[in-house]
């Protein structure tokens, strides 16, 4: 029998690299090894996604992460997750174990991507910036700021400032007070320490991108999702770590 490789394309700030990141990738990678589907890691810098990565999709707008599968590339974390489930998912192994959990995972999505995100990307984006070549780096000031570096210097500089950072972990510590009330709810209940239950699934998938989204410095990291003010939330970060294998 002959098994179709899956090759997942995500982001790298540094052509060559090996490390496949950023934050909506991170929930594909998660989703895979819940299912335990082996696949390849294939990073792209930004220029190219848009060269090299539009031209084989045959999409210009692909964004990351990109599943390949055979001749099909299949875009975006969630159209890839529903992609997955109904390929792979079992009434063992599944990422939303049926409808309700399909809806509970979309609504820790647009809470995700539309709250808690807002206190994590003053970190990810700039650190990102920082990290990546000059040819990235060029590319994001001619195609995302335009051609104009002074914000970006700005946001990089500020994760230098002990003043911000304490200010700026605070309040995504502050979003996340939300997930500690409800794994606490769940631990009084004898569930946990995943967010559905005794179960990973895509829901845990969607925060734990945002938590690799945040680690491009440890220190920085740590200060958000390992702190005493959310006891439950690191504990949940470690119970993922465990069973995915993946460590931002």
């Amino acid at each position: 029998m002959t098994v179709t490789p899956y090759i997942l394309y995500g982001l790298t700030g540094k052509k060559g690299s090996t490390k496949n990141g950023g934050p909506h990738t991170l929930k594909t990678k998660v989703d895979l090894a819940i299912l335990g589907v082996p696949h390849t890691d294939i990073p792209q810098t930004f220029p190219q996604i848009r060269n090299e990565l539009a031209e084989a999709s045959g999409n210009p707008k692909v964004t990351v992460p990109t599943l390949k599968v055979g001749d099909e590339y299949i875009t975006d974390s969630w159209v890839i997750a529903e992609w997955l489930e109904a390929k792979h998912g079992t009434a063992e192994r599944s990422l939303f174990y049926g409808p309700e959990g399909k809806a509970y995972a979309k609504f820790l999505e647009t809470w995700a991507n539309n709250d808690l995100a807002n206190e994590i990307r003053p970190f990810g984006g700039p650190n990102a910036y920082a990290t990546s070549d000059a040819a990235v780096q060029e590319w994001l000031v001619a195609n995302k700021q335009g051609g104009d570096d002074t914000a970006l210097k700005a946001a990089v500089a500020r994760l230098d400032d002990p003043e911000f950072v304490e200010k700026q972990t605070g309040a995504a510590r502050a979003k996340l007070a939300t997930l500690e009330k409800h794994l606490a709810a769940l631990k009084a209940e004898g569930k946990g320490p995943f967010v559905a239950g005794d179960k990973i699934t895509h829901g845990d998938a969607i925060i734990f991108g945002w938590l690799a989204g945040s680690y491009g410095r440890r220190e920085i990291g740590d200060k958000i999702w390992r702190n005493s003010e959310i006891p439950l939330v690191g504990e949940w970060a470690d119970a993922v770590i465990k069973a995915t294998g993946i460590n931002p």
